[in-house]
């Protein structure tokens, strides 16, 4: 249903701050 967590983390990094795991990849990228 989501797409790749880099992109839905993305997205829920504008809402929330961290909830999922992915975060620091998205921050690093």
């Amino acid at each position: 249903m989501l797409p790749t967590a880099a992109e839905s983390g993305e997205r829920i990094a504008g809402l929330a701050p961290v909830k999922f795991p992915s975060d620091p990849e998205i921050r690093a990228v």
